[in-house]
């Protein structure tokens, strides 16, 4: 079987939306992912209002250099897609910049939190046998996955599996004011396993351009990483994001349950990577300090 390939990207001259286009080509396999769809949804990571240049959210140009792909492709349903996980006023559209993309590209912009859902059964669940998830991400013709590179509190790192935490509904999962709270009293690591066994994935891209240290996934100290990485694979990616923060992608028990439920590699040795070398762009990210699993 072919390796996985995973291309990381080095942003030049500001161009955050060209590095993203670039990670993606010397990736590849972007033709085969998309072949046949016309409906394609795209779920970056904006999981709490946070104003440009926090580290929170997914840079607005990552996402827009994945929207002009798709469309010099020929897509012309696309989706952005979000589940917030603290934005009880809607606001993290707005406070991004991600409600100007319906204007300028003419692309749906859609709250996870208030889409009807459909339940499906969880293969060798970790946490639930069933989940509730949209409707509109399961019946996507494609699923791009947009992460951010960061640490996280409860998770230690937080990439393209972990970023599937905002796909099922807040209402449903959580508890009171505390958004997915069952989520976390079930094992974060177990939940994340089985939601990225029912949600399939066609393509993964990780905004490093701005990452995040600490205790994130919100209240970390960013990192000006100015990288872009891609492939299809959702935990070779992961892998790969991993090593770049100098964490060994085995501390991280979602990867691992996911590694052994034959969803990809999690040793660099089984990954084919492409673009900049990973030892000339690491750097050890500082840890969590906190732990709220």
């Amino acid at each position: 079987m072919d390796k996985p390939r995973v291309a990381v990207a080095r942003v030049e001259g500001g161009d955050i939306k060209g590095t993203t286009k670039r990670a993606i080509q010397m990736a590849g396999g972007w033709d085969e992912a998309l072949r046949g769809a016309r409906r394609v949804l795209i779920k970056p990571n904006l999981t709490v209002p946070s104003v440009p240049g926090s580290a929170v959210c997914t840079d607005i140009g990552v996402t827009e250099g994945v929207i002009e792909l798709l469309q010099e492709a020929g897509v012309r349903q696309i989706t952005v897609a979000e589940g917030p996980g603290d934005d009880p006023e809607r606001k993290v559209f707005r406070v991004t910049g991600y409600d100007s993309l319906p204007a300028r590209y003419g692309v749906k912009l859609l709250d996870l939190n208030l889409e009807r859902t459909r339940r499906v059964a969880v293969p060798d669940g970790r946490a639930f046998d069933e989940l509730e998830i949209p409707r509109v991400v399961l019946d996507a013709d494609a699923v791009i996955d947009i992460a951010n590179l960061k640490t996280h509190s409860a998770a230690l790192a937080t990439l393209c599996s972990k970023n599937l935490f905002g796909v099922p509904p807040t209402p449903r999962y959580g508890l009171g004011s505390y958004p997915r709270k069952e989520f976390h009293q079930r094992g974060i690591h177990k939940v994340i396993h089985d939601i990225n066994r029912v949600v399939p994935i066609a393509y993964c891209v990780v905004d490093g351009t701005l990452a995040m240290e600490g205790d994130g996934p919100i209240k970390g100290e960013p990192v000006p990483m100015g990288l872009v990485i891609a492939g299809r694979n959702r935990l070779a990616v992961d892998t790969v994001g991993c090593h770049l923060m100098r964490i060994d992608p085995r501390e991280v028990d979602h990867l691992v349950y996911m590694a052994e439920a034959g969803m990809g590699p999690i040793d660099l040795s089984a990954i084919d990577l492409a673009g900049v070398s990973l030892e000339s762009v690491a750097r050890a990210f500082k840890r969590p300090t906190r732990k709220n699993a």
